[in-house]
């Protein structure tokens, strides 16, 4: 059974450009999927990514209203009418950056 995958922009900063950090993931069970970094902002993330993830992680309302919005608000990454702080957002990140 051949497994769907699809190639993503960095989720971050939406970069196309990546460098390949591991090639080869033994617990991932898709055969091109990589650890890559972006060109840009430096952020780590698989690529390219199994679909079935991305189709079946949703969530719920309960959990974004009780857990990730309040701790969103409460790091400092929401505007004050609940929508994401894109600077604030760059800066949470840029902080937990991996260096090279």
């Amino acid at each position: 059974m051949s497994l769907s995958v699809e190639h993503i922009p960095c989720p971050l900063c939406g970069e196309s450009k990546y460098t390949v950090i591991y090639p080869y993931i033994d617990r991932i069970d898709t055969p091109d999927t990589r650890v890559v970094r972006c060109t840009h902002c430096g952020l780590v993330y698989l690529n390219p990514r199994l679909k079935r993830f991305s189709e079946n992680f949703t969530l719920s309302e309960a959990y974004l209203r009780e857990f990730y919005l309040p701790d969103q608000q409460r790091i400092g990454r929401l505007t004050p009418d609940g929508g994401i702080d894109h600077e604030k957002n760059r800066s949470f990140h840029a902080l937990c950056r991996c260096q090279e």
